[in-house]
């Protein structure tokens, strides 16, 4: 008791020693009261204190949690006072500044880190914080380091502290480098944009499914002659050519989503036509739903007349196809053949060797002799057709050529059908085989004989022309350059366009087959080919048939020369060692006999192979090489080469059933090696092995 009286005491004095304005009143009651007031009152102080402490944990608890929020914050936050000195910043700030420790910018200066060319606009934005309130923003280029520099929107309010401390605020940083980066990224791009389309020349336009006009490029104007404001809100309609072609165009496009290289016809503003190529696609609005069509117009009016010109082009392009096809065929074939011919022609030789001048058998013989030569005759055609025959050009007057020919030709043609013959002045040279431009005329009068009925005339001509290349454009297989052109016209019975575009087919005739090969305009075609030139015929139903042989004149010449050729004559016997090579067994058997009978020696080999091993195994003199051009594995030109390295004076003499140009290159064109063409009677058999002993010859591996 004494003690709780001493308690109350103490708190009583406590009580009496504060201001008397804040000492309650007691009441005028007994001790007791007064202990039950004053214990009241202590559970009250207790009580307050208790709040207190805990307003004072949690407002240490929220200062942690804005540290931390501070620090921790994606953008970066610091806090300045009115010269711009940093007083505190947190973590991200110290990275955007390119700092490890956020200590190392504090107690600096903000203007420390803003480009030179924005200080100005920092001031402002620092003195606008301050005095305006609110929050303030601005866009600022501030540096990193030394070099690096970065775009910063930076938001600041001001914070009004203790009197003692002065004003301070707070800036929030964000890095907006990718988006000016991507601002700057699209302004490019629209800058591009804008320069395509006023520069771009198709022409872009968007139009609304209702047939509006509400974009179109400035291409317009060189593309139809309008400008974008004549075009821009009129209808499609009123450009269009056939308004049926709107009506398909919006309906493709709202069945598929997308239309391209569509054909539409445009009116330009001058009337004419234009024939566009449309490609656009549906642009659908924010709900998906169909507003308009964008895409590009082209002018395709050109293109399609060359199209046209392309087609023609085609038709021709397919046809001299069709005849190089048949040509290689028909070259295939006769080279076959004329292997065959070359046995046949042997033994024929051999039999009549064994023969009596009287035996019956040998009536026989001539008659499959000639038979023989008929099919050669056909063969040759054949070659003339494939361009393969075997060429000996020679620089010529055409003029002289034809003058020599009249005679021959008009036994031809018979005497009911006149020739009128009207040479050129002064035509140029050409470089041609003699021969074969004698082969042509006799062809194209054969032709001319067939198609006139009864009398009629035929008119032979010759000039000089130059070819362009607009004309060469519109006639197949024609090239720019000066031309000798030797005009063939009769007056018979023509041809209807069917028969003209198979005119030079190989066997393609209307006469019949027991009356023609079918070969001889295949011939000419293919003499002419041969020679670089072309050819050109026209022809109408009743009204008769022009050739015109155009042929390249020669620019180079070494003077004409005449087209007649001596025979030379036959060789008995021979001498020496013959190395023959040919792949074909017959032709082996057969022309080694005669060689033999000749008298010669012969080695026979069916391969090179074989040759170049014969050739090391004999010890003695090999004279002459007899080689076929073109065999498997190698071919004759290689062969002649290889063994002239061990036999330089071997001389070598080539044969083929076709030319061997692609093998023996210019020196067969030149006649500067020896070569039979097959098939090949003996006599010239001899007289080529003879020619070729007798003359002094370069070895073959020097050529």
């Amino acid at each position: 008791m004494d003690m709780n009286r001493a308690t109350v005491f103490q708190e009583a004095e406590e009580v009496l020693m504060r201001d008397p304005s804040e000492t309650p009143a007691l009441p005028t009651i007994d001790i007791q009261s007064l202990v039950h007031e004053l214990r009241v009152y202590e559970a009250e102080l207790e009580a307050k204190n208790d709040h207190l402490q805990e307003a004072e944990h949690a407002l240490s608890a929220a200062r942690d949690r804005y540290a931390e929020l501070f620090e921790l914050a994606p953008t970066g936050y610091l806090t300045m006072d009115r010269s711009g000195t940093i007083m505190d910043a947190n973590a991200i700030t110290a990275t955007m500044f390119g700092s490890e420790s956020k200590q190392f910018i504090e107690q600096h200066g903000f203007d420390e880190y803003v480009a030179t060319e924005d200080l100005d606009e920092w001031h402002h934005f620092l003195q606008d914080v301050f005095e305006r309130g609110g929050t303030q923003h601005c866009d600022l280029t501030l540096k990193r380091g030394s070099t690096s520099r970065w775009g910063a929107h930076v938001e600041g309010c001001a914070l009004h502290a203790d009197a003692g401390n002065g004003e301070l605020c707070m800036l929030d940083l964000a890095d907006i480098t990718a988006r000016q980066r991507a601002e700057q990224a699209l302004s490019v791009s629209e800058a591009r944009y804008r320069t395509i389309f006023e520069s771009i020349q198709d022409v872009y336009i968007e139009v609304a499914f209702s047939g509006r006009v509400f974009e179109v490029s400035p291409s317009i104007k060189v593309f139809a002659g309008y400008t974008r404001e004549e075009v821009l809100g009129h209808a499609l309609d009123e450009f269009c050519v056939h308004t049926e072609e709107r009506d398909s165009l919006l309906q493709h496009l709202r069945q598929t989503g997308s239309v391209n290289n569509y054909e539409v016809v445009l009116r330009s503003k001058s009337g004419a036509d234009v024939i566009c190529s449309f490609s656009a696609k549906v642009v659908a609005d924010a709900a998906g739903k169909p507003v308009k069509f964008a895409g590009t117009l082209r002018d395709v009016t050109e293109i399609k007349q060359l199209e046209q010109e392309r087609q023609t082009l085609e038709l021709a392009l397919r046809q001299a196809q069709k005849m190089e096809a048949v040509g290689q065929l028909a070259g295939g074939l006769a080279h076959d053949f004329n292997n065959v011919l070359t046995c046949m022609m042997g033994c024929i030789d051999l039999c009549r060797d064994e023969l009596p001048p009287v035996h019956p058998a040998r009536q026989w013989l001539d008659d499959i002799s000639d038979g023989a030569d008929h099919s050669a005759n056909l063969i040759r055609q054949l070659l003339a057709f494939a361009r393969k025959q075997t060429m000996r050009p020679k620089v010529l007057d055409v003029n002289v050529i034809v003058t020599q020919m009249l005679t021959m030709l008009r036994r031809l043609l018979g005497e009911a059908i006149p020739i009128i013959w009207r040479p050129g002045q002064s035509v140029w040279p050409i470089r041609a085989d003699t021969s074969q431009i004698e082969q042509v005329l006799a062809h194209l009068c054969v032709n001319a004989r067939d198609a006139i009925q009864d009398t009629g005339v035929v008119h032979i001509a010759t000039s000089n022309t130059t070819f362009d290349d607009a004309y060469c454009s519109d006639h197949a297989g024609a090239k720019p350059g000066e031309y000798v052109v030797v005009e063939f016209r009769d007056n018979g019975c023509g041809m209807v366009p069917e028969t003209l575009e198979h005119v030079f087919e190989p066997f393609f005739t209307k006469k019949g087959m027991e009356n023609s090969t079918g070969m001889g305009l295949s011939s000419v075609f293919g003499i002419v080919k041969q020679h670089s030139g072309f050819l050109e015929v026209s022809s109408e139903l009743g009204n008769g048939t022009t050739f015109r042989i155009c042929l390249p004149r020669e620019m180079t010449p070494k003077g004409p020369v005449s087209g007649a050729s001596n025979v030379a004559p036959a060789i008995s016997e021979g001498h020496g060692v013959v190395l023959l090579v040919d792949d074909d067994e017959l032709i082996c058997k057969s022309t080694r006999v005669i060689l033999e009978r000749i008298g010669y020696t012969v080695i026979v080999a069916q391969s090179a192979r074989e040759a170049l091993r014969l050739s090391d195994e004999c010890a003695g003199t090999i004279d002459l090489l007899l080689t076929d051009a073109v065999m498997p594995e190698m071919n004759g030109r290689d062969l002649a080469a290889a063994l002239a390295k061990t036999r330089p004076d071997m001389k070598p003499v080539f044969m083929s059933g076709y030319t061997a140009d692609d093998v023996l290159g210019e020196d067969i064109k030149n006649g500067d090696v020896a070569f039979l063409s097959k098939p090949f009677t003996r006599d010239a058999l001899a007289q080529t092995l003879h020619a070729v002993g007798v003359r002094q010859v370069l070895p073959f591996a020097n050529r």
